[in-house]
């Protein structure tokens, strides 16, 4: 064989053997600015929004000591695998057979550990996946006998650990959401009902909100001490509630209001129906644990919306709120 044919049968098999694989793309990091926004909207009942980090570091530091004391709070830190009050985010939502939390981790706090923190919690056999290097999926059997799962997303836009006890789903939509898999739209930010009302509780430390009829927000039972009458049509024929909770000068909480519904006309009488609920509410045993029964709050209504707006002591309600609430205080704290 001449040289240059030799050349020739080379060069050609070179060009038919195997070509380099392509470089993968970098993946774009996961969207974690806005726990709301990969939380799953379908299905919410209700939902706690706040920044713990902003009530233990700010005016209402002292009060939440009252209700959650500092020793519950290092050992629910022990649990979780983060101190939860050096979260700057922190969410839960409620679904029909499924309760959501998801916070931002505290600076210097690795997805890592609140990963491994639950798998001690949870029962073998235990599942894994990491569908990405950025986001690790583990799930389970808790000792409560629920299925639970939990994931830990790295991101630039900061790290996120989201978790799950119940009938498993929420968390595999949050990680859809995070990744860009599952449309905005199916979002609790961009829900319908949650969407105005989250916009509406901004910046306040912390604010409850639940889709109405409020019964079914609440699993099916109507409120104690429940309004008769306007009150009721008020709370039922709703589209959603929203209640925030905020520091006021001189040692007062700000606490304030807003029901979401097509009043139309009607506006006046459903201002008048949020007046009759908060006078029942003030006269409750919880109401007067609360420090209410002396306050009358400032209502005013539109056609989409009523609100009402109280201020109470600060301590008042702090000490009788860890009354009303600390047998589930404790129960999370253990």
């Amino acid at each position: 064989m001449s040289r240059a044919a030799f050349a020739l049968l080379f060069s050609g098999l070179v060009s038919c053997g195997p070509k380099p694989a392509a470089p993968k793309p970098e993946l774009p990091p996961l969207e974690t600015a806005s726990l709301p926004a990969i939380a799953q909207g379908p299905g919410a009942r209700w939902a706690i929004v706040g920044s713990p980090k902003a009530i233990f570091d700010g005016p209402l530091g002292a009060q939440i000591g009252k209700i959650v004391p500092k020793e519950g709070l290092d050992k629910l830190g022990v649990r979780l695998g983060f101190d939860l009050r050096a979260s700057s985010q922190a969410l839960m939502v409620g679904y029909a057979a499924t309760t959501f939390y998801a916070a931002r981790l505290p600076d210097g706090t690795a997805p890592s550990g609140p990963l491994d923190a639950f798998e001690k919690r949870v029962l073998p056999p235990l599942g894994r996946a990491t569908p990405r290097p950025d986001l690790v999926r583990v799930w389970g059997s808790m000792p409560s006998g629920v299925r639970g799962s939990a994931a830990g997303m790295w991101s630039s836009r900061g790290d996120v650990i989201v978790g799950e006890g119940g009938r498993l789903g929420p968390v595999l939509a949050s990680m859809a959401l995070t990744a860009g898999k599952l449309a905005a739209e199916r979002s609790l930010a961009s829900d319908k009902t949650f969407g105005p009302l989250l916009a509406w509780v901004k910046p306040a430390e912390i604010a409850l909100l639940a889709r109405c009829p409020l019964a079914e927000a609440l699993g099916g039972k109507a409120p104690e001490d429940a309004p008769s009458a306007g009150g009721n049509v008020l709370l039922q024929e709703c589209f959603g509630l929203a209640i925030t909770l905020r520091p006021a000068g001189g040692g007062k909480l700000a606490i304030a209001a807003r029901v979401s519904g097509a009043w139309g006309k009607d506006a006046s009488a459903a201002a008048e129906a949020m007046r009759a609920t908060f006078a029942s509410v003030s006269e409750s045993d919880v109401g007067r644990v609360l420090g209410m029964r002396e306050v009358t709050p400032e209502v005013k209504a539109t056609p989409d919306a009523v609100e009402a707006h109280l201020q109470v002591d600060a301590d008042v309600f702090a000490n009788g709120l860890r009354r009303v609430l600390a047998a589930e205080i404790g129960d999370a704290t253990k």
